[in-house]
């Protein structure tokens, strides 16, 4: 986008930016109209056809380009132009300040321009205005939130929060509204907080497997391998896994945070000596923290927890432990 955006851009033509030699609202960081024009077509009055060069600007000579731009076709009728382009902004942010008067407002705006920073726009309101315009937006009701929004400008810079805190009453009265975060703080503070009441069923859920606890206990043992290693030589383990349920209820980011054997006395086990013992410990550890991984990433969604009725992501923790079932002939078999 050439970023060029006047405050006429709903009835105006890249023509007219360039016969007016016009300004947009974020010149500021991009420049004028000029700044961004590289080459013209003009047709005279007598019917030639001049093309400036596309080269940056010079000083051998009169530059017909910066001739022809603002001259409002009294010179020639622009037919085309090449124009520089800029990356779109990969964010938006819009911030407003009050001052206590308007020279201090001048400082800080001389200040901001001196450190470079090139803000897009910067808008400077002086008494009068703030106390006509400005006020509307700070002392605005909730409700007209949604006619911002509505509104042009809302929509080109995309904005989508008011710079102001409320205090709303149980009536729905503001009883505070201000843009200083301490001001704010200090009036949450007077707060009645012996009057409020939370219904049980908005406050703070944990996220559940869908069924409960039963149905996952039931898809851990019909889901989960005994890992043959730890099988063939008795040994039994425990692994924590935390892992995040998301809003929508999937799971990500599952890791092990805790693996420990909790049962080696069985006699293949115990026959083995040195490396080799150590060697078997290490692969079966490997192998709970390996089928515990899959078992939870493979899960199906689900109910995810909650604060005040709105779903969140919430990380939890669960141990998966290995254990071995013994039948009659003392042979034993893996479950979780």
């Amino acid at each position: 986008s050439t970023m060029h955006l006047p405050a006429s851009i709903s009835c105006s033509t890249i023509g007219g930016f360039l016969a007016h030699r016009g300004t947009g609202v974020l010149s500021t960081k991009y420049g004028k109209i000029e700044d961004m024009v590289m080459s013209l077509e003009v047709v005279t009055p007598t019917g030639e056809i001049i093309r400036t060069l596309p080269v940056p600007r010079h000083a051998s000579g009169p530059d017909l380009t910066m001739l022809f731009l603002g001259s409002e076709g009294t010179l020639g009728v622009i037919t085309e132009v090449t124009l520089k382009i800029h990356p779109q902004p990969e964010s938006r942010q819009f911030r407003a300040y009050i001052f206590k008067d308007f020279h201090t407002a001048m400082q800080a705006g001389q200040t901001l321009m001196r450190s470079r920073l090139q803000p897009c726009a910067m808008r400077l309101y002086d008494e009068t205005e703030t106390k006509t315009h400005v006020s509307k937006v700070f002392g605005m009701q909730l409700t007209e939130l949604k006619k911002m929004r509505e509104a042009r400008s809302s929509s080109m810079f995309k904005i989508n929060w008011i710079p102001a805190y409320y205090v709303i009453n149980t009536e729905g009265r503001i009883i505070e509204r201000t843009v200083d975060v301490k001001k704010l703080a200090r009036r949450l503070t007077l707060l009645d907080k012996s009057r409020v009441r939370i219904p049980r069923s908005k406050m703070s859920k944990n996220p559940e497997y869908k069924g409960g606890e039963t149905m996952l206990r039931y898809y851990l043992a019909k889901s989960i391998k005994y890992p043959r290693v730890a099988s063939n030589y008795g040994l039994e383990g425990q692994t924590l896994v935390k892992f995040m349920v998301e809003a929508d209820g999937t799971i990500s980011n599952a890791r092990v945070t805790e693996n420990k054997i909790t049962v080696d006395d069985k006699l293949p086990y115990q026959k083995l000596r040195g490396d080799a013992r150590q060697r078997v410990r290490q692969e079966a550890l490997d192998a709970f923290a390996e089928e515990a991984l899959r078992v939870i990433n493979a899960m199906p969604q689900w109910n995810p927890g909650k604060r005040y009725g709105m779903p969140i992501k919430v990380e939890y923790e669960l141990p998966i432990n290995f254990r071995l079932q013994y039948n009659s002939d003392d042979v034993w078999s893996g479950h979780s």
